[in-house]
């Protein structure tokens, strides 16, 4: 009966009650099979017998077999790619016949045909490049900080490639040539490596040419680090220039400040043992480039060369001379190094000699 405009409350029927119950299980229970679902999809298998279930805690000591006979597959063999052959250095020959020869004149397979050619006509067996020129600059690609920095170096990396093609040349010795310390390109960009006047400035040479100062640790180590590259391309011989003091033009205006009392000799032996050293996990010879007058007196104080010297650390003395001072130099270092070999003396002639079966010709 209704009073006052109202019904009387009788609550809610159980059949609405029980279909809300029922939905909300519903819905708890997709929400359990959707999770479950996503989580054993990680556990599902799929092999040729179909569908299932591999989960850890059902299984046994037995790995399921992925090819579905109950035989396992064979492991996988991984084929490792096979290292190109290196060929063995060549055996340092007892006979030098060198010709001195620009970077310019390689080509990608290694010596250029004019090269060839060249070789042909002297029967020469070693090719001498120029990698450092004295003014400074360089016949390969260098990583070298002070080579970046000073612009010195080349940028086109073809060109140590065409360097490593030479080196495979078969029966062919090639070797670096390097100017040391006489230097253009290196003071004028770092003002402390150079030679010094008394009155603070820059030394020159009678050709107007820049000096590295041979005290300096730094030019030294930029020096080996150039030697240890041209080694790494693959170079059987470092035929280092100028390594010495400058001898010609006004060195009485040089200064040498507090180092003035080491002996010059005392310095290039330290380089050249420095040198060795940095060089010995490499299977390449070091040879000096000297003068006539260290191997005829025995020793040049300007530059520091004492054949004693070059005798007991270099594996061969490049001398530049004429042909009519060869048996006279030749017997000068037999005298000083009786036990040397045959190959040790070189003489850097404008042609093949008569009179030397070690020779070297051109210019590099």
């Amino acid at each position: 009966m209704a009073r006052f405009g109202y019904h009387s409350y009788r609550g809610t029927s159980r059949g609405r009650k029980l279909a809300k119950t029922l939905f909300i299980v519903l819905v708890v229970l997709l929400l359990f099979a959707a999770a479950g679902y996503l989580y054993l999809q990680r556990y599902l298998v799929y092999s040729a017998d179909g569908v299932y279930l591999d989960l850890p805690f059902l299984r046994t000591d037995e790995k399921p077999a992925p090819n579905g006979d109950g035989t396992d597959l064979p492991p996988v063999q991984v084929a490792q790619p096979e290292k190109p052959e290196t060929p063995p250095p060549p055996e340092r020959p007892d006979r030098i016949r060198a010709v001195l020869a620009d970077p310019e004149a390689l080509s990608e397979a290694g010596l250029s045909e004019p090269l060839r050619n060249r070789f042909a006509e002297s029967g020469a067996n070693t090719l001498i490049l120029t990698m450092k020129a004295e003014g400074g600059s360089l016949g390969f690609f260098s990583q070298t900080e002070l080579a970046v920095g000073a612009g010195v170096s080349q940028t086109d990396l073809a060109v140590n490639d065409a360097i490593r093609a030479a080196a495979k040349e078969p029966e062919l010795w090639l070797v670096a040539k390097i100017s040391c310390f006489r230097d253009n390109a290196i003071p004028k960009y770092k003002h402390k490596l150079s030679i010094m006047t008394g009155s603070g400035y820059r030394w020159y040479d009678t050709e107007y040419t820049g000096w590295m100062n041979p005290y300096s640790e730094e030019a030294q180590e930029y020096l080996i680090a150039l030697a240890k590259e041209l080694a790494e391309l693959g170079f059987d011989e470092i035929l280092l220039e100028n390594c010495g003091f400058p001898v010609r033009g006004k060195v009485s205006y040089i200064s040498y400040g507090a180092n003035a009392s080491t002996p010059f000799s005392d310095v290039i032996d330290d380089f050249l043992g420095r040198m060795e050293a940095a060089l010995s996990e490499f299977p390449v010879a070091i040879s000096v480039l000297t003068d006539a007058e260290t191997v005829q007196n025995g020793k040049n104080p300007a530059s520091g060369h004492t054949l004693a010297l070059l005798t007991a650390k270099a594996d061969r003395i490049y001398v530049p001379c004429k042909e009519e001072e060869i048996p006279a130099l030749s017997a000068a270092v037999r005298q000083a190094a009786p036990d040397a070999a045959d190959g040790f003396f070189v003489a850097v002639v404008p042609e093949v000699p008569d009179t030397a079966s070690n020779w070297a010709i051109g210019r590099g």
